[in-house]
C-alpha cells in the first residue's frame, strides 16, 4: 500500500474515531471502566500478578496520579487500535471493512486511545510517527506519565 492509500485509510480511521467519541454515556450514571460497566481489562496493565482494575471507590490514589489531567472527557474507546485490528479491503480503492478486537473497549479518559495505540509499534516506526498523529489527538502531556507507569509495570 502506498503513502496516499495509507493516508486515505488514516482519514477514514480519524472519522471513525471522531464518530465513536460522539457516543454518549447515560449522564445520570457516568462511569469509567469496561464497556460492560465492569472492571477495566487492559493488556497494558494486565500482568500475571494483577487482577482486573477498578472501579475503585475507596482505594488511595497512586502517588503519580497528579501528573495526569483531571479535566479530560471520558469517551468511548476501542482500546486496542493496532494495525492487525484494522480490516481493509484487499484491492483498491482501499477502505476499512471493520475494526475488530473490542475486548479492551470501554469508557476511559480521552487520551487513552492515543496512549494505547502508541504502545502498538516501535516509537520510530511510521505507524507511530506519521500515521497515528493523523488519526488520533496526541495528548502529549500524558506521554511521560503513561510511559513511566507502563514501564514500571513491565509492560
Amino acid at each position: 500500500m502506498g503513502h496516499e492509500d495509507k493516508a486515505s485509510i488514516c482519514r477514514e480511521l480519524r472519522t471513525i474515531d471522531q464518530r465513536q467519541r460522539q457516543v454518549e454515556q447515560d449522564p445520570e450514571n457516568p462511569f469509567i471502566g469496561s464497556i460492560r460497566k465492569g472492571p477495566l481489562y487492559d493488556r497494558a496493565f494486565h500482568v500475571n500478578y494483577m487482577y482486573e482494575a477498578g472501579p475503585f471507590r475507596y482505594i488511595p490514589v497512586e502517588p503519580f496520579r497528579h501528573v495526569l489531567p483531571d479535566d479530560c472527557a471520558i469517551k468511548f474507546t476501542h482500546g486496542d487500535l493496532h494495525r492487525s485490528n484494522i480490516i481493509v479491503t484487499p484491492t483498491t480503492p482501499y477502505c476499512i471493512l471493520a475494526l475488530v478486537d473490542w475486548e479492551q473497549s470501554g469508557w476511559l479518559p480521552e487520551y487513552w486511545e492515543t496512549q494505547k495505540a502508541r504502545c502498538t509499534a516501535d516509537r520510530g516506526e511510521s505507524w507511530s510517527t506519521t500515521y497515528l498523529p493523523e488519526i488520533l489527538g496526541q495528548f502529549a502531556s500524558t506521554w511521560n506519565p503513561w510511559d513511566y507507569y507502563t514501564s514500571a509495570m513491565g509492560c
